[in-house]
């Protein structure tokens, strides 16, 4: 399976890792999508929560249309990636500025 790395998100689809408690509050979310809000988010803003993703995710979501919408965490102001990181990455490459997405504040 090839894998995409990269130093930047928004230029080459880059994905960072985060600190274990975030982790665990992106399981709990995973419980509770009730109580997100669907927004359209800056693609520029969001932070990446894994370290890659891999080509044939991105195939699968050229072949398959009917996605859920990413999962972004809001946390201290920043907007991290929980879920969907192949979603934004293609919607990216597709030269797209924003997103719908499930928005959950812990703040």
């Amino acid at each position: 399976m090839k894998s995409i790395k990269t130093n930047n998100f928004i230029d080459s689809i880059h994905i960072f890792g985060i600190n274990g408690k975030l982790y665990e509050e992106y399981l709990d979310l995973r419980v509770n999508l009730k109580r997100c809000l669907r927004l359209r988010v800056d693609l520029n803003i969001l932070i990446p929560t894994q370290d890659f993703i891999n080509r044939s995710g991105l195939l699968e979501l050229l072949e398959d249309t009917n996605h859920s919408l990413p999962l972004i965490t809001h946390k201290e102001g920043k907007f991290y990636i929980s879920d969907g990181h192949h979603r934004i990455a293609l919607a990216i490459m597709k030269g797209e500025k924003s997103l719908l997405c499930n928005v959950y504040n812990l703040d």
